[in-house]
């Protein structure tokens, strides 16, 4: 997902929590169809909006997102849980849009986190490491969508995912609201 260095130095960036600062921020995630979505997905009679993400890469940036699995990262009990990405930006491959491992919500296992630009798992973090997806991207049926700004895509906390880098010339923003059921604590 890394393949070509680019010529400029290019930007990753990731925030959280910006419905504390951003009633727009706050009003999607609390106040749109989003949530009523995420329950009737779910199939929970409560749903609690947890938490915003968001996710920045610049023209020319090689740092990819590498494969991995959220709840490792969530430190919840239960995966009643889903999360509702969004992009700011048009998005394709081309310019890293996420890419999803079809099926892998089934799997059976909780991945230890890694930090966000390799398989490094995060110090101390417990559980086994996700599987290479990249080593061999072949063996593994990766889906991904060119979406629109406004366009909505929903996830299991357990689905596998990861993004390339950007090495084109037009942004890739995007944000991401995570949802729970009455289930997870």
């Amino acid at each position: 997902l890394e393949e070509r260095a680019s010529d400029t130095e290019g930007q990753f960036f990731y925030d959280a929590a910006g419905w504390k600062q951003d009633i727009r921020i706050r009003d999607v995630a609390c106040r749109s169809a989003l949530p009523a979505i995420a329950g009737a997905l779910l199939d929970a009679e409560q749903i609690q909006f947890w938490e915003d993400t968001t996710f920045v890469k610049a023209p020319h940036t090689r740092q990819k997102t590498a494969f991995h699995q959220d709840l490792g990262y969530f430190q919840i009990a239960g995966d009643q849980c889903l999360i509702a990405w969004i992009p700011l930006d048009p998005a394709s491959l081309s310019n890293g849009v996420t890419q999803y491992v079809r099926g892998s919500h089934k799997w059976d296992a909780e991945y230890a986190p890694n930090i966000f630009i390799s398989q490094t798992a995060f110090p101390g973090a417990q559980g086994p490491r996700c599987p290479d997806i990249e080593a061999d991207p072949s063996v593994w049926d990766i889906v991904s969508f060119n979406v629109r700004p406004g366009d909505v895509i929903l996830h299991h906390v357990r689905t596998v995912h990861g993004a390339g880098g950007n090495p084109s010339a037009s942004w890739r923003r995007a944000v991401s609201f995570r949802y729970c059921g009455e289930t997870v604590r």
